[in-house]
C-alpha cells in the first residue's frame, strides 16, 4: 500500500487533541486534519475511489491490448501517464495558486485543450452520466460509513 512507501493519506479528527498521533501518521504520508467528525467521514468516503481508479486503468489496458498493444507495454505506459497526471495535481496543490479558488482539479480540467482529445473524453463521460454516478456512489459510501459500516 501507499503508506508502506510514505505516500499515504490519513485524515484525522480531532487532530489537535493528540499531536504525537499526528506525528506517527505523518511518517506514513500526508496528514489531513478534519474540522469535524462529518468531514472526517466524508474524507474517508473518498478512499473508496481507489478501486475505480484501478478499474479505469484496467479498462484502458484491456482496450490497448485488444487493439494490438502488448499488455506489459500498455501497463507501463498507463502507469507513467497517470503518475504524470497525478504529479501535475500534486504540484498544483503544493503551489496553492490563488486563481484556483480552492479547486485545483477543476482548474486542471479547464486547462485541457479546447476541442482536444482530453476534453472529448471528459465531455463524453459527463454526457454519459459517469461523473454523476461517481457522486452518487460517494454519497452511498458516506451513508454506509455514517451507519457504522466499513
Amino acid at each position: 500500500p501507499a503508506v508502506a512507501r510514505q505516500r499515504g493519506a490519513t485524515a484525522l479528527w480531532p487532530a489537535e487533541a493528540c499531536p504525537p498521533v499526528v506525528d506517527i501518521f505523518a511518517e506514513l504520508g500526508e496528514v489531513v486534519p478534519a474540522r469535524t467528525e462529518d468531514e472526517l467521514l466524508r474524507l474517508a468516503s473518498a478512499t473508496a475511489l481507489m478501486g475505480q481508479l484501478f478499474e479505469q486503468l484496467d479498462v484502458a489496458q484491456a482496450w490497448l491490448r485488444d487493439n494490438g498493444v502488448e499488455g506489459a507495454v500498455a501497463a507501463r505506459y498507463l502507469t507513467a501517464l497517470y503518475a504524470g497526471s497525478v504529479a501535475d495535481a500534486v504540484d498544483r496543490q503544493a503551489s496553492r495558486l490563488e486563481h484556483d479558488n480552492g479547486a485545483p482539479f477543476r482548474a486542471l480540467v479547464g486547462e485541457q485543450t479546447a476541442g482536444g482529445i482530453n476534453e472529448q473524453v471528459v465531455h463524453g463521460l459527463r454526457d454519459a452520466g459517469a461523473f454523476d454516478a461517481l457522486r452518487r456512489e460517494l454519497d452511498r459510501v458516506h451513508l454506509r460509513l455514517e451507519r457504522g459500516g466499513a
